[in-house]
């Protein structure tokens, strides 16, 4: 058996998302469209992880979309 967050420690991690983009000015509805869809990508990402398809083409799924951050990280960090 897996360990699985439990249902308040994913509530606490959106509302810390939440957080994170409402600093960065955006309004509510803004952060709302964006964790859905990050919530969308890897919802479908875990689901091809278990054997089901994928709606979503590969280079705009969720591990695109991690090494697209990870390359803006060390871009960032580069020019530090």
């Amino acid at each position: 058996m897996t360990d699985q967050p439990s249902p308040s420690s994913i509530i606490q991690r959106v509302w810390n998302y939440c957080n994170v983009l409402r600093d960065d000015g955006m309004s509510y509805g803004d952060y709302l469209e964006q964790l859905t869809y990050l919530l969308f990508l890897k919802m479908d990402d875990e689901g091809h992880s278990l054997g089901k398809s994928s709606a979503i083409a590969d280079d705009h799924g969720w591990p695109s979309l991690l090494g697209w951050m990870a390359m803006t990280l060390r871009t960032t960090i580069g020019r530090s």
